[in-house]
C-alpha cells in the first residue's frame, strides 16, 4: 500500500507506545507464546475457556443489569448464525496491554482484554471489558480501564418497525439551528436534529421518535453518541459523532486526522471515554491470524489508515467481519462480493462507498429564517466562508487558535453531480448537518464503486452488510433490521457538556 506524506507524518510519533522495540513500524508478533508483541503488549498463558461456558470476562458480572430477564444457566454455545458471530471474534488469550493511560484490576499499569460470547435460542450475548488488543493511542480524556458491557445482537434480522412513529430524515429546521450555534461559537447542550436519537437523563427533551423515514423505507435510529455494535474485539462501536466537546455532535475523524500530535481519536479509530470506543473500523488493525490472534502492531495499522487509499478501487480481497451491528447484520471492511460464481468463487469484488458527500453546514444558510446569524452574509463573513474551498494543509482554510476549519479528504459531489475524493475545507462540528446523503441509481456505478444505502449498509452476494467506511458514517448510520435494547442503552455515554472531561476542548 502506498503511504501518503500524511501518514509519514504520524509514524514517527506513533512508536512512543506502539512500535516494536528497535523496528519502527514492524509488524508485532502478537500471538507467539511468552514473546513480546508491540509495544504494549506481550503473551503468556492460555486463559481461553470451554465453547458454551463463561470465563472470568468482567463483562459477565454485568449481565443481570443489562438484560434483568436473562441468567447465565439459560446461556450455552452458539450455533448457525451464533456460530459465526464468535468465530468472528479475536481470541485475547495470553495478551495483556500495558501504557501510560492503561489502569489494570489491581490498579497497575497492565490489563488483560477479553470477550466471550454465548447464546440462546434468540441472541448472542458478547461480553467484554472493552478494551483492545493494544493501548489506544488517542491523547487520553480517561484512562483506559476495565469496563464490563454485555451487547445483545440477534441470530436472525428481522426488519424494523414500518408502523413506529417516524421522523423525516431530513430535518431542516434543526440543521439551521446547528449552523446558528456554529456562526456564533456556541456550544450546545443537547443535539440539535433528529437524525438519531438521545433522550437527556429527566426526559424534558428527546431528538423526537426512535425511527426516521425517507418518505419510503422507516428505519430505526442510532444513538446520537452511543453505540451502535460491537467490534470483533467486544469494544463498542459508537455512532459518526461525539459529545458538544470538543466539536459539538461533529466528527471525531478530521480532528484526528488533523493532527497526529494531538489525537482525538486515534487511527484505528479507539478513544478512551466513559467506556473505551471505536468511531470507525480498521481492517489492519483488526486482522487475525489462524488463531484468530491479532497481527499487526498498531504502528502498522496507523500508517494503513490513509483516507485517499482507503477509497481507492484496488480490492485484491474480500474483506473480513470487523463487528456486528444491534440488528444482528454484520460490518465489514469496504471489499465487497458482489456476484458468485457457481463455485462460490468471487467474480464481482468491488470497493464499497458511502453515498454521503460533504454539503457543508453553509448550505443551510435562510435569509427568510428569520434568525441574522443564518443569512447568506452572515454565515459568509464567519468561518464558514472558506467552507468546501480546496486545501492542502489547515492553514488555507484558516489560521490562529480559534481555526474552525480542517483541511480533510473526503467525498464531495461536483456540479455534474460526480462524486470525488478530494481534500476540502471542512467543519468538524454537527455531521450530520455537514453530510448530505446522494441518491444513486443504482448500488453498482458505471464508476465501479457500490454505493451504500442510509444506514452506510449494502445487500452482497453473501446476504446485508454494514460497511466501515473510511468517510462520513464511518458505520452503520441507522438500523436497517430492528435492534435489541443494547441500541438505545445510555449507561455509559451520559458526560455533563457543562464540565468537559479533562482539561477540556483541545488546543
Amino acid at each position: 500500500m502506498t503511504i501518503s506524506t500524511k501518514s509519514l507524518m504520524f509514524v514517527g510519533c506513533l512508536c512512543l507506545g506502539a512500535c516494536v522495540d528497535g523496528v519502527d513500524g514492524a509488524d508485532a508478533d502478537v500471538g507467539d507464546e511468552g514473546e513480546s508483541g508491540e509495544t504494549g503488549t506481550t503473551t503468556g498463558e492460555d486463559t481461553g475457556t470451554t465453547p458454551g461456558e463463561a470465563g472470568d470476562c468482567s463483562g459477565w458480572e454485568m449481565l443481570s443489569d443489562f438484560f434483568p430477564e436473562v441468567t447465565l444457566d439459560q446461556l450455552g454455545s452458539c450455533e448457525g448464525r451464533g456460530y459465526e458471530i464468535h468465530a468472528s471474534l479475536m481470541s485475547f488469550e495470553g495478551i495483556s496491554i500495558t501504557g501510560p493511560s492503561v489502569v489494570g484490576a489491581d490498579g497497575s499499569n497492565v490489563a488483560e482484554p477479553c470477550v466471550e460470547v454465548l447464546c440462546d435460542d434468540d441472541y448472542a450475548y458478547i461480553a467484554s471489558n472493552a478494551l483492545p488488543h493494544y493501548d489506544p493511542q488517542a491523547q487520553p480524556i480517561f484512562d483506559t480501564v476495565d469496563t464490563p458491557i454485555v451487547h445483545r445482537v440477534p441470530l436472525v434480522s428481522q426488519p424494523a418497525d414500518v408502523t413506529a412513529p417516524a421522523d423525516p430524515w431530513e430535518d431542516i429546521e434543526g440543521c439551521e439551528a446547528a449552523l446558528s450555534m456554529e456562526v456564533q461559537a456556541v456550544t450546545p447542550t443537547f443535539p440539535p436534529f433528529s437524525h438519531c436519537y438521545f433522550e437527556s437523563e429527566d426526559g424534558s427533551q428527546v431528538t423526537g421518535a426512535t425511527h426516521v423515514t425517507d418518505g419510503e423505507t422507516v428505519v430505526h435510529k442510532v444513538l446520537c453518541y452511543g453505540q451502535t455494535g460491537t467490534v470483533i474485539t467486544g469494544v463498542p462501536l459508537f455512532a459518526p459523532c461525539e459529545e458538544a466537546r470538543p466539536d459539538p455532535y461533529g466528527s471525531p475523524l478530521f480532528r484526528a486526522y488533523g493532527d497526529a500530535n494531538t489525537l482525538f481519536v486515534d487511527f484505528c479509530g479507539t478513544h478512551p471515554a466513559a467506556i473505551t470506543h471505536n468511531h470507525w473500523l480498521n481492517e489492519v488493525c483488526l486482522e487475525q491470524d489462524e488463531q484468530s490472534r491479532p497481527v499487526n502492531s498498531y504502528a502498522t495499522g496507523a500508517a494503513a489508515f490513509v483516507v485517499e487509499d482507503l477509497d481507492a478501487q484496488d480490492c485484491a480481497a474480500e474483506s473480513d467481519i470487523l463487528g456486528w451491528s444491534y440488528d444482528g447484520y454484520p460490518l465489514t471492511g469496504t471489499c465487497l462480493c458482489m456476484e458468485r460464481d457457481e463455485q462460490g468463487t468471487c467474480v464481482d469484488l468491488r470497493r464499497a462507498r458511502s453515498s454521503y458527500v460533504y454539503g457543508g453546514l453553509g448550505r443551510f444558510a435562510n435569509d427568510a429564517a428569520g434568525d441574522p446569524d443564518i443569512t447568506e452574509a452572515a454565515v459568509a463573513s464567519s468561518h464558514l466562508g472558506r467552507e468546501l474551498d480546496a486545501c492542502t494543509q489547515q492553514s488555507d482554510c484558516c489560521s490562529g487558535n480559534d481555526c474552525g476549519l480542517f483541511c480533510q479528504p473526503l467525498l464531495v459531489q461536483d456540479g455534474e453531480g460526480a462524486v470525488q475524493m478530494e481534500d476540502r475545507c471542512v467543519s468538524a462540528n454537527y455531521s450530520w448537518c455537514g453530510h448530505e446523503y446522494v441518491e444513486h441509481p443504482s448500488v453498482i456505478e458505471t464508476d465501479g464503486y457500490v454505493y451504500l444505502d442510509r444506514c452506510n449498509g449494502v445487500e452482497t452476494a453473501d446476504g446485508y452488510r454494514y460497511v466501515g467506511t473510511p468517510s462520513f458514517p464511518y458505520v452503520n448510520a441507522c438500523y436497517r433490521g430492528e435492534p435489541t435494547e443494547s441500541a438505545l442503552d445510555d449507561t455509559y455515554i451520559r458526560l455533563d457538556a457543562g464540565s468537559p472531561p479533562g482539561p477540556g476542548p483541545m488546543p
